[in-house]
């Protein structure tokens, strides 16, 4: 199957979406398959909490630098290879985890696992973007963003307790490699493209070039960053404000639940309504706009209703904006710059889930809020109206 985008539509691109859309998964499967083993594998390993909670950065490093020459990968050497390569490495990494001695040996792990995570999102809007008409592209990418949504945090956190209870907490790491593993093989045998040899033949640098001097991507990839900013922050801090209210921790699972539904729900709603409104990124801008009272709204909440009220309104909002940013860097990016473009706006906007959590812990520690963002997705708008 090409990927060509003056060619008929694919009979079978549905079925081909549903693997791209487990291939996606994937990565986040793996990427937050350590939080939920963290207070069994910790004292298996003999480490502190902090030095548990350093394999999530360990991921991120592999996952952000990653981003920019995967991108351009993907044009070189085509989707399918940088996907089919990519989820064997995030398979490998991930089984070092589940047999890793020390504390160093996980963390190096961790880091390959990001590092095979990071190079399939590039990949993916490429594909996506040739495999649908326009009619049908902002439904594919909402469906795929419902990954980072909520599916692919519910996923690790019903397998890998479940694994753990059949084997051990290696023997759950290992198991989820060999899923990934036969993930890699699938993609290897379905996934057909044609390699445009990044962006005409232009070396690393030229690319690089030619994304970063397109206005529109620059502004959307900052846009993205504080989306991202805020996304992370809400779901690293949110039980926590919850519990602090004197809210029991069933009460604050209960709500941050709430707002994984709601965002599943609406990421392939917005993938549809991005694609049909006159102006996308005007879409994208007045989600930001909402988001700004309802996280305002939410720091202002005492009561459990109020609480799940406007966490749904949070995963609404955001569930609605994920999508968008794929759809736009295909558009923006234009054909033969897809992968790179995707490499770059991934990179900075993955950034923001890097600083978020530690920006929120830093509001939630001197204003005692998780309402704190609420000045950062209002700035990004900005940025929106400004592409």
């Amino acid at each position: 199957m090409s990927v060509n985008q003056e060619a008929a539509p694919n009979p079978y691109r549905w079925f081909l979406h549903v693997l791209v859309i487990l291939y996606y998964t994937m990565g986040f499967a793996v990427r937050f398959a350590w939080p939920p083993l963290i207070p069994v594998a910790s004292a298996d390993l003999g480490i502190s909490m902090s030095s548990a909670g350093t394999y999530m950065s360990a991921f991120y490093i592999g996952y952000v630098l990653i981003h920019i020459p995967g991108g351009m990968l993907g044009d070189r050497f085509g989707v399918r290879m940088v996907i089919a390569a990519a989820l064997v490495v995030e398979a490998i990494g991930t089984f070092g985890v589940g047999i890793a001695p020390n504390f160093a040996v996980g963390f190096a792990f961790r880091v390959l696992t990001g590092l095979g995570a990071g190079a399939i999102f590039s990949a993916c809007v490429r594909y996506v973007s040739g495999l649908f008409p326009p009619r049908e592209v902002g439904l594919a990418f909402g469906l795929m963003m419902m990954a980072p949504a909520g599916v692919g945090v519910i996923i690790p956190n019903i397998l890998m307790p479940w694994l753990t209870g059949i084997f051990d907490w290696r023997g759950a790491f290992q198991a989820i490699s060999v899923l990934v593993l036969a993930m890699g093989v699938v993609a290897f045998l379905v996934v057909r493209d044609t390699p445009s040899k990044g962006g005409g033949g232009m070396g690393f640098m030229q690319t690089l070039m030619a994304v970063l001097r397109k206005k529109n991507l620059v502004f959307l990839a900052l846009a993205g960053f504080w989306l991202m900013w805020v996304m992370v922050c809400f779901v690293s801090w949110g039980n926590t404000y919850i519990k602090q209210l004197g809210l029991t921790l069933q009460d604050a699972s209960i709500v941050m639940t709430v707002y994984g539904i709601t965002g599943i729900i609406a990421s392939p709603i917005g993938g549809i309504l991005a694609a049909r409104v006159k102006s996308p990124k005007m879409f994208f801008a007045l989600l930001f706009l909402l988001l700004a009272p309802s996280f305002w709204m939410f720091g202002q909440s005492q009561s459990f209703l109020m609480l799940s009220v406007f966490s749904g309104i949070i995963g609404l909002l955001l569930g609605l904006a994920n999508p968008v940013i794929p759809l736009l860097t295909s558009l923006f990016a234009g054909k033969g710059l897809q992968s790179p473009a995707g490499g770059v706006t991934g990179c900075i906007v993955q950034t923001g889930a890097i600083i978020g959590p530690w920006g929120g812990g830093m509001g939630l520690d001197y204003t005692g809020s998780v309402g704190v963002p609420v000045r950062l997705p209002a700035a990004a708008s900005v940025l929106c109206y400004r592409f």
